[in-house]
């Protein structure tokens, strides 16, 4: 089992990944620009390890 500091430091990093991502999303949107199949995919890669992490953080 991966240590407390190990986990809030995997947290923080998919967290930056995410916003980042999230950004960049937001800013094509408002650029009336489409995300391509890889954004699309990438957002949902992370949103499955987020889903992942707060599933671990419940239990």
């Amino acid at each position: 089992m991966a240590s407390a500091m190990q986990y809030a430091e995997d947290l923080e990093r998919l967290l930056v990944r995410m916003t980042e991502k999230v950004e960049r999303a937001s800013q094509m949107h408002a650029s009336r620009s489409h995300l391509s199949g890889e954004d699309w995919s990438e957002l949902a890669m992370l949103a499955k390890e987020a889903r992942a992490q707060l599933d671990q953080a419940a239990n």
